[in-house]
């Protein structure tokens, strides 16, 4: 390989990473400023090969909106229709993290969560 073909190369890897960065440190922000606190409705999980496992939950927002929200987590321990605790940015819904997966048996009294967060 060339060394111009490594410098374009590095340069790619380079930018790439910044990139990403900036949509880690703005996903984080968007979350710090102003958010709602409400609950949703466990879907399901898929095993994606390349990233790994994706949970998915329903919820509505202040604006009565049916939102789905991903989540990057294998949620193995929930079945289809539990009630998890979620946090979701006032600026833009899609951006959003669980809280408290036990949240039904806190607050609802099914007894079967042997989860902790990670």
């Amino acid at each position: 390989m060339k060394i111009r073909n490594k410098i374009i190369l590095l340069l790619l890897v380079i930018i790439c990473a910044i990139y990403f960065d900036y949509l880690k440190n703005n996903r984080l922000k968007r979350l710090s400023n102003y958010t709602y606190k409400t609950i949703a409705i466990f879907d399901s999980f898929i095993i994606i090969h390349n990233s790994g496992p994706v949970s998915y939950f329903y919820f509505k927002s202040k604006k009565d909106e049916k939102l789905l929200l991903e989540v990057y987590k294998k949620c193995d321990f929930l079945q289809k229709g539990d009630t998890v605790l979620i946090e979701y940015s006032k600026e833009d819904p899609s951006v959003g993290k669980v809280i408290d997966f036990c949240y039904m048996k806190k607050h609802k009294g099914k007894d079967y969560c042997n989860c902790l967060d990670e």
